[in-house]
């Protein structure tokens, strides 16, 4: 018998690398890099808050743009999260739910001051949207 494994998906993996990222330039960077990404490869985009509160009182949530999927760590399942996700302020838990989902193409997060997502963007080596000027 050979040891045949089944083929790893190819994920990216980005984030904003500054701590807490609560302001609108930040968090708009992450949507743009992530509806430019899902353009070229013809697929939609989920943000991911919190709380359905987040997208009706942070200002940069309020903006987004038409079609963009809005889900919560509560709401969030396989059926209804486009390939390409930002998850806005997620701790441990939610990365971890995020990174099971099937079709998961793209992520991108944006942290939040109380959760460490150190040990996320080391074992994914997400790439800092930052560097990029």
């Amino acid at each position: 018998m050979s040891d045949v494994r089944p083929a790893v998906p190819t994920r990216n993996a980005f984030y904003v690398g500054c701590v807490p990222c609560n302001d609108d330039a930040h968090i708009l960077l992450a949507v743009q890099c992530t509806w430019d990404l899902a353009h070229d490869n013809a697929c939609a985009v989920t943000v991911i808050a919190p709380t359905r509160e987040q997208f009706r009182t942070h200002s940069a949530l309020r903006r987004l743009p038409r079609g963009t999927g809005k889900e919560t760590p509560r709401t969030m399942h396989a059926g209804n999260v486009a390939p390409v996700v930002v998850a806005c302020w997620p701790d441990e838990r939610t990365l971890k739910n995020i990174e099971s989902l099937p079709n998961l193409r793209d992520l991108f997060v944006v942290p939040g001051a109380q959760y460490d997502v150190e040990p996320w963007r080391i074992a994914h080596s997400a790439v800092d949207l930052l560097a990029f000027g």
